[in-house]
Protein backbone atom coordinates (compact mmCIF):
# COMPACT_ATOMS: atom_id res chain seq x y z
CA UNK A 1 0.00 0.00 0.00
CA UNK A 2 2.59 2.38 0.87
CA UNK A 3 4.46 1.83 -2.71
CA UNK A 4 1.36 2.78 -4.48
CA UNK A 5 1.11 6.10 -2.58
CA UNK A 6 4.92 6.68 -3.46
CA UNK A 7 4.49 6.21 -6.92
CA UNK A 8 1.40 8.21 -7.31
CA UNK A 9 2.95 11.37 -5.19
CA UNK A 10 4.82 12.53 -8.40
CA UNK A 11 1.64 12.93 -10.59
CA UNK A 12 0.07 14.67 -7.49
CA UNK A 13 2.64 17.32 -7.32
CA UNK A 14 2.19 18.13 -10.86
CA UNK A 15 -1.59 18.45 -10.52
CA UNK A 16 -0.72 21.14 -8.02
CA UNK A 17 0.66 22.71 -10.97
CA UNK A 18 -2.77 23.13 -12.62
CA UNK A 19 -4.90 26.07 -11.04
CA UNK A 20 -7.86 24.22 -11.82
CA UNK A 21 -6.89 21.26 -9.82
CA UNK A 22 -4.98 22.61 -7.04
CA UNK A 23 -7.53 22.41 -4.11
CA UNK A 24 -8.29 18.99 -5.20
CA UNK A 25 -4.72 17.67 -5.06
CA UNK A 26 -4.60 19.60 -1.69
CA UNK A 27 -6.97 17.97 -0.25
CA UNK A 28 -5.19 14.43 -1.51
CA UNK A 29 -1.66 15.40 -0.14
CA UNK A 30 -3.06 16.59 2.81
CA UNK A 31 -5.21 13.17 3.56
CA UNK A 32 -2.20 11.11 2.53
CA UNK A 33 -0.29 13.17 5.21
CA UNK A 34 -2.53 11.95 7.98
CA UNK A 35 -0.83 8.34 7.28
CA UNK A 36 2.05 8.56 9.92
CA UNK A 37 5.39 9.98 9.64
CA UNK A 38 6.34 7.39 6.81
CA UNK A 39 3.98 9.29 4.64
CA UNK A 40 5.69 12.70 5.13
CA UNK A 41 8.85 11.04 4.59
CA UNK A 42 8.05 9.76 1.70
CA UNK A 43 6.09 12.96 0.33
CA UNK A 44 9.35 15.10 1.80
CA UNK A 45 11.38 12.67 -0.69
CA UNK A 46 9.95 13.07 -3.80
CA UNK A 47 10.21 16.90 -3.04
CA UNK A 48 7.01 18.36 -1.73
CA UNK A 49 8.49 21.47 0.02
CA UNK A 50 9.10 23.55 -3.25
CA UNK A 51 6.03 22.99 -4.16
CA UNK A 52 3.78 23.42 -1.26
CA UNK A 53 6.31 26.50 -0.40
CA UNK A 54 5.60 28.17 -3.35
CA UNK A 55 1.84 28.51 -2.70
CA UNK A 56 2.83 30.28 0.13
CA UNK A 57 3.06 33.34 -1.93
CA UNK A 58 -0.79 32.93 -3.30
CA UNK A 59 -3.31 34.76 -1.96
CA UNK A 60 -6.44 32.47 -2.34
CA UNK A 61 -8.17 31.95 0.86
CA UNK A 62 -9.08 28.67 -0.42
CA UNK A 63 -6.03 27.21 -0.20
CA UNK A 64 -5.30 28.70 3.19
CA UNK A 65 -6.51 26.03 5.73
CA UNK A 66 -5.00 22.99 3.47
CA UNK A 67 -1.50 24.86 3.49
CA UNK A 68 -1.58 25.42 7.13
CA UNK A 69 -2.68 21.87 7.77
CA UNK A 70 -0.23 20.26 5.46
CA UNK A 71 3.34 22.38 6.85
CA UNK A 72 2.03 21.45 10.50
CA UNK A 73 2.25 17.58 9.18
CA UNK A 74 5.92 18.56 7.67
CA UNK A 75 7.11 20.39 10.73
CA UNK A 76 5.89 17.74 13.35
CA UNK A 77 7.89 15.18 11.06
CA UNK A 78 11.13 17.34 10.74
CA UNK A 79 11.19 20.78 12.68
CA UNK A 80 14.49 21.60 10.94
CA UNK A 81 12.38 22.74 8.28
CA UNK A 82 11.46 26.31 9.85
CA UNK A 83 14.68 27.46 8.47
CA UNK A 84 14.14 26.96 4.94
CA UNK A 85 10.64 28.19 5.46
CA UNK A 86 11.47 31.51 7.07
CA UNK A 87 13.79 32.71 4.09
CA UNK A 88 10.57 32.41 2.28
CA UNK A 89 9.35 34.60 4.45
CA UNK A 90 6.22 32.46 5.54
CA UNK A 91 6.06 33.47 8.93
CA UNK A 92 3.85 36.61 7.39
CA UNK A 93 1.36 34.25 6.16
CA UNK A 94 0.62 32.20 9.22
CA UNK A 95 0.88 34.77 11.19
CA UNK A 96 -2.23 36.17 9.01
CA UNK A 97 -4.05 32.88 9.02
CA UNK A 98 -3.99 32.39 12.71
CA UNK A 99 -5.81 36.45 12.73
CA UNK A 100 -8.04 34.92 10.20
CA UNK A 101 -11.97 34.99 11.09
CA UNK A 102 -12.08 33.34 8.64
CA UNK A 103 -10.57 30.01 9.83
CA UNK A 104 -11.81 27.93 12.16
CA UNK A 105 -10.37 27.27 15.94
CA UNK A 106 -8.78 23.76 14.39
CA UNK A 107 -7.15 25.61 11.40
CA UNK A 108 -6.27 28.36 14.35
CA UNK A 109 -4.54 25.64 16.22
CA UNK A 110 -2.36 24.23 13.31
CA UNK A 111 -1.06 28.15 12.67
CA UNK A 112 -0.60 28.19 16.17
CA UNK A 113 1.82 25.12 15.87
CA UNK A 114 3.77 26.11 12.94
CA UNK A 115 4.26 29.40 14.39
CA UNK A 116 5.93 27.74 17.62
CA UNK A 117 7.74 25.54 15.44
CA UNK A 118 9.05 29.05 13.15
CA UNK A 119 10.38 30.05 16.82
CA UNK A 120 11.70 26.65 18.04
CA UNK A 121 15.95 27.11 18.67
CA UNK A 122 15.51 29.93 15.93
CA UNK A 123 16.36 33.26 16.78
CA UNK A 124 15.65 34.50 13.51
CA UNK A 125 12.38 33.11 13.70
CA UNK A 126 11.61 34.89 16.84
CA UNK A 127 12.48 38.21 15.44
CA UNK A 128 10.59 37.83 12.28
CA UNK A 129 7.54 36.45 14.41
CA UNK A 130 7.67 39.37 16.83
CA UNK A 131 8.49 41.68 15.00
CA UNK A 132 5.50 40.77 12.41
CA UNK A 133 3.15 41.19 15.30
CA UNK A 134 2.88 38.14 16.91
CA UNK A 135 2.87 38.99 20.68
CA UNK A 136 0.08 41.27 20.50
CA UNK A 137 -1.77 38.79 18.23
CA UNK A 138 -1.53 35.73 20.54
CA UNK A 139 -1.86 38.37 23.52
CA UNK A 140 -5.71 39.08 22.27
CA UNK A 141 -6.65 35.23 21.49
CA UNK A 142 -5.83 33.82 25.24
CA UNK A 143 -9.70 35.01 25.61
CA UNK A 144 -10.68 31.72 23.63
CA UNK A 145 -13.13 29.27 25.07
CA UNK A 146 -11.38 26.54 23.13
CA UNK A 147 -9.19 25.00 26.01
CA UNK A 148 -6.64 23.03 22.60
CA UNK A 149 -6.03 26.05 21.07
CA UNK A 150 -5.63 28.49 24.74
CA UNK A 151 -2.77 25.74 25.44
CA UNK A 152 -1.09 26.05 21.92
CA UNK A 153 -0.95 30.21 22.36
CA UNK A 154 0.69 29.96 25.31
CA UNK A 155 3.17 27.34 23.86
CA UNK A 156 3.60 29.92 21.00
CA UNK A 157 4.06 32.69 23.55
CA UNK A 158 6.62 30.34 25.72
CA UNK A 159 8.48 30.16 22.38
CA UNK A 160 8.65 33.09 21.20
CA UNK A 161 10.53 34.67 23.90
CA UNK A 162 12.34 31.96 24.96
CA UNK A 163 16.13 33.32 25.61
CA UNK A 164 15.06 36.37 23.98
CA UNK A 165 15.02 39.77 25.78
CA UNK A 166 12.95 41.78 23.22
CA UNK A 167 9.03 40.26 24.04
CA UNK A 168 9.40 39.99 27.44
CA UNK A 169 10.46 43.38 28.08
CA UNK A 170 7.48 44.85 26.40
CA UNK A 171 4.81 42.30 28.85
CA UNK A 172 6.56 43.88 31.56
CA UNK A 173 6.03 47.60 29.87
CA UNK A 174 2.69 47.02 29.13
CA UNK A 175 1.96 44.67 31.96
CA UNK A 176 0.45 42.40 29.97
CA UNK A 177 2.03 39.34 31.56
CA UNK A 178 -0.83 39.37 33.81
CA UNK A 179 -3.17 38.28 31.26
CA UNK A 180 -0.63 35.23 31.64
CA UNK A 181 -1.08 35.11 34.94
CA UNK A 182 -4.87 34.76 35.01
CA UNK A 183 -4.35 31.53 33.25
CA UNK A 184 -3.18 29.66 36.17
CA UNK A 185 -6.24 28.97 37.24
CA UNK A 186 -7.39 27.83 34.12
CA UNK A 187 -10.11 24.69 34.17
CA UNK A 188 -7.76 22.31 32.08
CA UNK A 189 -4.47 21.26 33.69
CA UNK A 190 -2.58 21.02 30.03
CA UNK A 191 -3.02 24.78 29.80
CA UNK A 192 -1.86 25.32 33.25
CA UNK A 193 0.97 23.66 32.36
CA UNK A 194 1.90 25.65 29.02
CA UNK A 195 1.19 28.95 30.99
CA UNK A 196 4.07 27.52 33.60
CA UNK A 197 6.30 26.37 30.66
CA UNK A 198 5.94 30.28 29.44
CA UNK A 199 6.07 31.99 32.47
CA UNK A 200 9.12 30.11 33.37
CA UNK A 201 10.80 30.79 29.69
CA UNK A 202 10.12 34.95 30.66
CA UNK A 203 11.79 34.59 34.19
CA UNK A 204 14.77 32.07 33.04
CA UNK A 205 16.18 35.71 31.31
CA UNK A 206 18.54 37.94 31.40
CA UNK A 207 19.84 40.48 33.94
CA UNK A 208 17.95 43.36 32.35
CA UNK A 209 14.54 41.41 32.41
CA UNK A 210 15.24 40.17 35.46
CA UNK A 211 15.59 43.70 37.13
CA UNK A 212 12.50 44.71 35.15
CA UNK A 213 10.29 41.97 36.90
CA UNK A 214 11.41 42.92 40.39
CA UNK A 215 10.49 46.71 40.22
Amino acid sequence: RRVLFRSQLPVVLQVLLSQGHRVRALELLAKYLTLGPWAVSCALSVGIFPYVQKLLQSPSPELRYLLVFIWARILVHDPKCNVDLLKAGAHTYFISALASQRMAEEEHMHAAFVLCALCHQHRAGQVACYTGGLLDLLLDMLRTRNCELRKWLVLALGKLWEDYDEPRLEMFREHSHQKLCDLLTDPEPEVRAAVVYALGNMFSASEVVGERASE
